[in-house]
């Protein structure tokens, strides 16, 4: 009897590992051949790295719908002919004892599991932060930032905008709504403040990165402000554990995320963190037929963790699918290798800074190019190359009103 592959999640894990069984189920015999389902709730793959560019959109992009298809990589269309089941569907939980995910369309019953629900915003347990910030996780929250600030700026002067998170979201975001509005003919431009708990944003990168940036901010106008830790955020303010108030006209929440909640419905261990603790297979601790990649799994690599990064869930989920493949025929496994990359950060307009294993830094146009060319890079890893070419090109095309 066929054996049956379930993949939760068509983010960066779920759909390299889907496109990897494709490629996998081509060189099997007809009497080897499995089912791979992969399941989501929505029929795209949102490309999160880039919505900081929907939720600072200018002005003259009217049609919401044209700026989703910069970031929303239709599914159907990335799978095409492929011998890959997809299900539109919203998973509701997940039963490994009896191996079946329920969804809100049908009962999935599976002999492997492929976890890779990717995270949502995490709010370290501040009072009011959920309820009175708006994060930057999904397309519509994109969206609506988007719209509420112009709403606010039609509406009254001295607009405030307090960017909670001075990671690589906030910097993108507050950089990119600034470049946006100084070169709007409308409206006056909003202050911009990124708010950080830690002495100095992008806490976690080099010394010189941290610099490059924070100079870059000033340049912009954006405002700093560290050591600010929030203890709790009310309509229109956030509140420091020092008693310090800040008052905004719109919150944004891009402090932190968390392994999606619907882990916990699979009656798995999960970390401090909600993620499932995996080998370095990316099998679960606990069950040799469940993996996780992505956001979803805690892999140590050797006294490393693997980062809760795009770029880590695309290199994980082809190698989940292979030991899959392998467990099934009782062949050795793959270790799963980390590996550093460097990384890009855009700085409003075309200018960025790139590092490649935090020594060589570049900064500006060629920043900027580098990230659309990763970009392009991963587009055509999903979608056929035509697709690929127009989904950049319409999403340069579009984000570059801007600058």
């Amino acid at each position: 009897m066929s054996k049956t592959v379930a993949i939760l999640g068509a983010g960066f894990g779920g759909l390299s590992a889907a496109l990897e069984f494709a490629q996998l189920k081509k060189k099997l015999s007809t009497d080897e051949q499995f089912e791979v389902v992969l399941i989501d709730k929505n029929d795209y793959q949102l490309f999160t790295p880039d919505l900081y560019e929907i939720a600072s959109a200018s002005r003259e992009i009217t049609s919401e719908e044209q700026l989703k298809e910069t970031i929303c990589l239709n599914v159907s269309v990335a799978l095409g002919q492929k011998s890959i089941t997809f299900l539109k569907a919203e998973v509701t939980g997940v039963d490994t004892s009896k191996q079946i995910v329920s969804t809100s369309k049908k009962d999935v019953k599976y002999d492997y599991l492929l976890v890779a629900l990717g995270s949502e915003s995490f709010y370290f347990g501040i009072p009011g932060m959920k309820e009175n910030s708006i994060g930057l996780k999904q397309i519509n929250e994109a969206t609506e930032i988007r719209s509420t600030i112009h709403k606010l700026v039609e509406k009254k002067d001295n607009v405030h905008v307090l960017v909670c998170g001075g990671g690589p979201a906030g910097v993108e975001l507050a950089a990119e709504m600034r470049i946006a509005c100084k070169n709007s003919t409308t409206g006056t431009c909003p202050a911009i403040t990124i708010v950080e708990g830690q002495s100095t944003i992008l806490a976690p990168f080099p010394v010189k990165v941290q610099k490059k940036v924070t100079q870059r901010m000033k340049v912009l106008g954006v405002k700093l402000k560290t050591n600010f830790f929030i203890a709790k955020a009310e309509p229109g303010k956030v509140t420091s554990k020092e008693g310090e108030e800040l008052s905004g006209d719109l919150i944004v929440w891009t402090g932190g995320v968390t392994a999606s909640t619907l882990l916990g419905s699979t009656g798995l261990q999960l970390t401090k963190k909600g993620q499932l603790p995996t080998q370095q297979t990316l099998q679960t601790i606990e069950m040799e037929n469940v993996f996780a990649v992505g956001d979803a799994a805690e892999t140590h690599i050797g006294e490393e963790f693997c980062p809760m990064t795009g770029h880590e869930a695309i290199e994980q989920g082809p190698v989940a699918a292979r030991n899959i493949l392998h467990h099934m025929h009782g062949e050795q496994m793959e270790l799963y290798r980390l590996k550093k990359v460097g990384y890009v950060i855009t700085m409003g307009g075309k200018h960025g800074i790139v590092s490649f294993q935090d020594k060589i830094i570049l900064t500006g146009f060629i920043g900027w190019a580098a990230r659309k060319w990763i970009d392009f890079k991963h587009f055509r890893s999903v979608l056929p190359f035509m697709r690929a070419c127009s989904v950049w090109y319409k999403g340069v095309t579009i984000m570059s009103k801007n600058d």
